[in-house]
């Protein structure tokens, strides 16, 4: 936790900023260790201070090592006036805050309690330092990987007429619980013709004999996620499962070639695109390539899309993810979850691009 400290600090002395207040839940737990569901933070180059209300004192103690943890009644995070406690002592006269985290409301009423203090709207500081990735966290993602993989490979019989798409998503997510997930970012089932919607939460449907299936789970294991899109026909894939299936794995291939430090977000989505659009595909890739995986399932930055300028960088763990989608008729994803390294990438999903779906397989 001291390296990401001090990480952060380096950010607020080059942005000018003496301090900052730190709101948002996921952010927080990656600067202290503290993991309850409420609690404000403030870094200083010298101070770290943690603000909890009385349900969640015992535990900060136990899991912000090194902090200074005072408390405060419930109500003051929701009308803004844990702040007080806060910055008491600090003599502060700037405080730099999440402008993308706070409510209007909460930032009047912080306002009205420190009025001495300048309130500085900023946003990204913690996220860009949760970007990099230190080789415990990759490791975490690694082994949730191996859980989504497990999933996979035991729901495979279940891949037949008649099991319903709700029953194939609950074998998935008891298979993650089982062999030691902690929660589930998503488990996304589509099939057949619903398997042209991106994110196709699963229903009552009956898989059908040539039903095109996608699974999408996003395991949870210490904090971090996996993230895994995996294709299966029911029966004999017929041609045009097969091509639009192989052009966007030749896609994939080219962007995990090409992926490395150094080029944009941009760039690395133009590779995979181009190679779809090429094909006459273009309009259907309906989505960004890909996105980052830590803390957060999908909403961790960098996010891999046209005109993106973020540098990627070694110790990212990002998605490459193309599809293609045929409204009225079906559509693939393949996914796979890779960490950046100094001369390329190293995908930490490994799972086989098969679409037939008989038998199991241990990855």
């Amino acid at each position: 936790m001291v390296s990401r400290l001090n990480r952060l600090r380096a950010r607020l002395e080059a942005a000018g900023l003496p301090a900052m207040l730190v709101t948002e839940k996921v952010n927080r737990s990656y600067l202290s260790g503290f993991a309850g569901s409420l609690g404000w933070a403030v870094i200083t180059p010298d101070q770290q201070i943690l603000v909890v209300d009385d349900r969640y004192t015992e535990q900060a103690r136990a899991q912000a090592v090194g902090w200074d943890v005072r408390r405060v009644e419930f109500q003051a995070f929701f009308d803004g006036t844990a702040i007080v406690e806060a910055v008491r002592g600090l003599g502060l006269t700037r405080l730099g805050f999440e402008a993308d985290k706070v409510t209007v409301a909460q930032h009047a009423a912080m306002a009205r309690s420190v009025s001495g203090i300048e309130l500085v709207p900023g946003q990204g500081q913690v996220e860009t330092i949760r970007r990099i990735k230190e080789p415990e966290e990759i490791a975490l993602v690694e082994r949730a990987c191996g859980i989504a993989e497990r999933a996979i490979d035991q729901a495979l019989p279940l891949l037949r007429p008649g099991t319903t798409e709700a029953a194939l998503a609950w074998a998935l997510e008891r298979t993650c619980r089982e062999a030691g997930a902690q929660g589930m970012a998503f488990c996304l089932v589509g099939s057949g013709p619903r398997s042209s919607l991106p994110h196709s939460a699963p229903t009552d449907r009956a898989l059908a004999d040539g039903d095109l299936v996608l699974l999408d789970i996003g395991p949870m294991l210490g904090g971090y996620y996996a993230d895994i899109t995996r294709m299966f026909v029911v029966g004999v894939p017929q041609p045009w499962q097969r091509e639009i299936h192989a052009l966007a794995r030749a896609a994939q291939q080219k962007a995990l070639d090409a992926c490395r430090p150094g080029m944009t977000a941009g760039e690395l989505d133009t590779v995979a695109r181009e190679h779809i659009t090429q094909a006459g595909y273009g309009d259907r890739f309906l989505h960004l390539l890909g996105h980052g995986v830590g803390l957060q399932g999908s909403g961790e930055g960098p996010i891999i899309d046209r005109g993106i300028p973020d540098m990627l960088e070694a110790g990212m763990i990002i998605t490459i993810e193309p599809g293609i989608y045929l409204e009225g008729r079906g559509g693939v994803r393949v996914e796979e979850t890779v960490v950046i390294t100094h001369d390329g990438c190293r995908s930490l999903t490994r799972y086989p691009h098969d679409l037939t779906a008989a038998g199991s397989r241990t990855p």
